[in-house]
C-alpha cells in the first residue's frame, strides 16, 4: 500500500483518537475506569500471551515458506470451529459464576465449575476421537481444492495437534470460571509460563539449534505441533492444579461430595447454546471466508498474506478481548447484586474504553505495519497481501472494540438470542455475501474481502449500540 495513503489514514485515526478521548472520556467517572483497568490488565496480558503461542508458531513456520503458513492457518481455523462448542461451556460457566459471586453464593459457583468440567471431559474426548478418525474428510470438505503439497502439510499438522483438544477444553473452562470469580491474575501468570515453554520448544524443534554440545535438527511443521501440544498440556495442567488452592475464591475441597446438578447444567445450556450457535455461525463463516480467499489464488500466497496480516492484527485485538472479558465479569456480578445502574455504567464505560483502545491500536498497526509483517516474511508477494489485510483491520479496529464489548455485556445479561440473530445477518450477508459478490464481479481481490469485513463490524456495532441504549437487557432472567 502506498506510503502516502498509510500516512493519511494514520493522521485521520490520530485526530479521531484525540477528539474521542477529549470529548467522551474526560467527562466520565475516572473511578469506574480504574476498576475496569485494574481487572482488565491481567486479562489483556493473558489474551496477548495466549495469542503469542500461535503468533510464535506462525513466525517460525512462516520462515519455511507460504505453503507451511497456509497449512498452519487452516488448521488453526478448523480448531477455532471446534472451540466454539467448548467456549459455549466456558461462557455459561463464566456468566453463572459471576452472578453467584455477586450474590455471595460461593458453593453454587463451585458446583457450576464442577458441572462444566464434567461436561467438558465428555465433550472433549468425543471431539478428539471424531477429529482424529475423520481428519481427511474434515479437511477435504473445506479445502479439497488446495495444491497437493499444501494439502499434505495440512493433514500432517492437523493429526499432530489434534491430541491437544481435551486440554484446550479444560483451559477454556477453568479460565472462564476464574475470570467469572474476578481472578484474572492466575490465568495471566500461567500464560507467561506457557509462552516461555512454547518459545523454547519452537527454537529447538522448528528452527533447530547447533551449539556444539547441543545439536537438534529442525523437525519443521511436526516440531511446531509438538511445541503447541506440550504448551497446551502444561498450561491446562497448571490451571487445574490451582483449583485446589485454598487461597482462590473458588476452589475444590476434596472432602466435599460433588454431584451432577441438572438444574445448573440446564441454566448453563440456556446461556451456552445460543452462544454456541453464534460462535458456530462465526467460525463456519471464517472457514468459508478462507475458501473464498483460496479461490483468488490456489497457490496459497493470498491466504498466507491474509493469515500473517490477521496474526499481527491479533496483537491489537487482545486488549479489546481483555476488556470484553472484564465486562462480562463486572456486568455479571453487578446484575447478580441487582445493581442495575452500576451494570449499565460498566457496560457504557467499557464500550468507550474499547473504542479508544481500538483507535490507538489501529493507529499503531498502520505506522508499524511493514516492521511487524517482516517478522513473518520477506516474500514481496505475500507481504503485499499481508499489508492489505493489516491496514484493513486497522481501519476496522474501533468497530471491533464496540461490537465485542457490547456483545460481552449482552451475554452477561443473558441476551444471547439477539447476538445470534445479528451475527447471522451481519456476518453471512455482509462479510461473506458481499465479499463473494464484489470479488467475483469486480477486480478487487483481497481488498473486496476487507470491505466486506468492514461492513460486518460497522453495521453490527450500530445494532449493538441501539440494543445497549434501550436497556431491557438489564432485567433478563437466566
Amino acid at each position: 500500500m502506498n506510503d502516502v495513503v498509510k500516512f493519511l489514514l494514520a493522521l485521520i485515526m490520530f485526530i479521531g483518537l484525540g477528539i474521542f478521548t477529549f470529548f467522551f472520556i474526560k467527562k466520565d467517572d475516572k473511578s469506574i475506569y480504574k476498576i475496569i483497568l485494574s481487572l482488565a490488565w491481567p486479562s489483556i496480558s493473558e489474551q496477548f500471551l495466549v495469542m503469542l503461542v500461535g503468533m510464535v508458531t506462525t513466525i517460525f513456520i512462516s520462515r519455511l515458506g507460504a505453503k507451511y503458513t497456509s497449512s498452519v492457518g487452516i488448521v488453526t481455523t478448523l480448531f477455532g470451529l471446534y472451540q466454539v462448542i467448548f467456549a459455549a461451556l466456558s461462557t455459561g460457566c463464566t456468566v453463572l459464576i459471576a452472578r453467584f459471586i455477586g450474590r455471595d453464593k460461593i458453593s453454587k459457583a463451585i458446583s457450576t465449575l464442577f458441572q462444566s468440567i464434567l461436561i467438558g471431559v465428555v465433550v472433549s474426548i468425543v471431539f478428539y476421537l471424531f477429529s482424529f478418525i475423520f481428519y481427511k474428510q474434515i479437511i477435504d470438505l473445506f479445502y479439497g481444492n488446495l495444491d497437493r503439497d499444501v494439502l499434505d502439510l495440512t493433514y500432517l499438522y492437523y493429526r499432530s495437534t489434534v491430541i491437544g483438544i481435551p486440554f484446550i477444553v479444560m483451559d477454556l473452562i477453568i479460565s472462564g470460571a476464574q475470570r467469572g470469580a474476578g481472578d484474572t491474575k492466575t490465568p495471566m501468570m500461567i500464560s507467561i509460563l506457557v509462552n516461555i515453554v512454547n518459545i523454547i520448544l519452537n527454537i529447538f524443534l522448528v528452527r533447530g539449534i547447533n551449539l556444539g554440545f547441543i545439536n537438534v535438527a529442525s523437525l519443521g511443521i511436526v516440531g511446531a505441533a509438538i511445541a503447541v501440544n506440550v504448551s497446551r498440556i502444561f498450561g491446562a495442567s497448571l490451571k487445574f492444579m490451582t483449583l485446589f488452592s485454598k487461597k482462590k475464591k473458588i476452589s475444590f475441597d476434596l472432602k466435599m461430595k460433588y454431584r451432577m446438578d441438572i438444574n445448573l447444567i440446564n441454566r448453563m445450556f440456556k446461556i451456552g447454546i445460543p452462544s454456541l450457535l453464534e460462535n458456530f455461525i462465526m467460525q463456519g463463516g471464517f472457514l468459508f471466508l478462507q475458501t473464498l480467499i483460496l479461490s483468488l489464488d490456489t497457490s496459497g500466497n493470498v491466504l498466507a498474506g491474509y493469515q500473517i496480516g490477521g496474526n499481527v492484527h491479533n496483537i491489537a485485538f487482545m486488549p479489546i478481548m481483555g476488556i470484553s472479558i472484564t465486562t462480562t465479569t463486572l456486568v455479571g456480578q453487578s446484575l447478580g447484586m441487582e445493581d442495575y445502574p452500576l451494570a449499565e455504567k460498566y457496560a457504557k464505560y467499557s464500550t468507550k474504553f474499547s473504542m479508544v483502545i481500538g483507535l490507538f491500536m489501529g493507529l499503531l498497526q498502520i505506522v508499524f505495519s511493514r516492521f511487524l509483517l517482516r517478522l513473518y516474511t520477506n516474500d514481496p508477494i505475500v507481504l503485499s497481501y499481508a499489508i492489505i489485510t493489516l491496514i484493513g483491520f486497522s481501519i476496522i479496529e474501533p468497530f471491533v472494540g464496540i461490537s465485542y464489548t457490547i456483545a460481552s455485556t449482552l451475554r452477561a445479561a443473558g441476551d444471547i438470542t439477539y447476538i445470534l440473530i445479528t451475527a447471522l445477518i451481519a456476518f453471512w450477508t455482509l462479510r461473506l455475501g458481499f465479499s463473494f459478490i464484489i470479488t467475483h464481479f469486480l477486480p478487487t481481490g483481497l481488498i473486496g474481502v476487507m470491505i466486506g469485513i468492514f461492513l460486518d463490524f460497522s453495521i453490527r456495532s450500530f445494532l449493538y449500540l441501539k440494543r445497549l441504549k434501550k436497556g431491557k437487557w438489564k432485567y433478563l432472567n437466566i
